[in-house]
């Protein structure tokens, strides 16, 4: 059997930043010169209490794709996360991804990158996924290191940070199909089914939603438009359907859904 195609990223990391400028999340924020950021090894394990979907948390870059893919993982099979991110020695870590082939098959490429993520020059804080820290202010580096692989993978954090489509990026990480399925287009009884079916089985799933053009008052619901969310589960309460979400800005919110009879 062939080896797995390998890249290589330097250790500085400089070759993910192909522009002058680093690339933020929101447009309207000032953007970071190369001189702003530097690419530093975190003071902390790679996994703490292992791999869980609340581990990555989005910083200042459009992938919110990569890490509920990343999350939606954890929460389903969390040993292939820990089998995805291999330590090798000397501070190298090598990462597979799976690429779909024109026959519909997957093929494993691995990419091998070091523990230096980048962070603000300034305070040497994590500009983009990041995790909570410890009592001893230490970060698990798991995420950080897997955004970096997949970032080399895909060309750049530039490109990577452009958005990205989750269910693709779901077969990237697992080698397997997905599928994308419309709510509008399922009667709530069998959504409702479907979605109990996931809970029971872990199925890795997300939930995307639509702009504020095609569905306005999502802001008053504490959801961000045209983002991801992963799902983490049903149950009823009382007689209320309940479907818990996980928003990758960790921040939790609560709206009043007003939906028609």
């Amino acid at each position: 059997m062939p080896l797995p195609p390998q890249t290589s990223t330097p250790t500085d990391g400089a070759s993910l930043l192909t522009s002058s400028e680093i690339p933020l999340r929101k447009r309207d924020r000032p953007r970071l010169t190369r001189g702003e950021i530097a690419f530093q090894k975190l003071d902390g394990p790679l996994y703490v209490d292992g791999v869980r979907p609340t581990d990555p948390r989005q910083g200042f870059i459009g992938d919110c794709y990569l890490l509920c893919a990343f999350s939606a993982v954890a929460r389903s099979r969390p040993q292939l996360v820990e089998a995805m991110l291999r330590p090798t020695g000397e501070g190298i870590y090598e990462t597979t991804f799976y690429r779909r082939m024109g026959d519909g098959k997957f093929q494993p490429e691995t990419v091998r990158v070091d523990g230096k993520v980048p962070v603000a020059a300034k305070d040497g804080r994590p500009i983009y996924v990041r995790t909570s820290p410890d009592a001893q202010g230490r970060m698990e580096t798991w995420p950080m290191i897997a955004e970096k692989a997949y970032a080399a993978w895909k060309g750049g954090y530039h490109i990577m940070g452009e958005g990205g489509a989750v269910e693709d990026t779901l077969e990237e990480l697992t080698g397997k199909p997905t599928r994308m399925l419309y709510i509008s287009e399922h009667h709530p009884e069998v959504l409702w089914k479907m979605l109990a079916l996931a809970t029971r089985e872990k199925w890795p799933a997300t939930v995307c939603t639509w702009g504020r053009v095609e569905r306005p008052g999502l802001d008053e619901l504490g959801m961000h438009p045209n983002h991801i969310h992963i799902f983490l589960g049903v149950h009823a309460l009382r007689g209320r359907r309940i479907v818990w979400l996980r928003d990758p800005f960790d921040k939790p919110t609560c709206g009043k859904l007003n939906l028609p009879d």
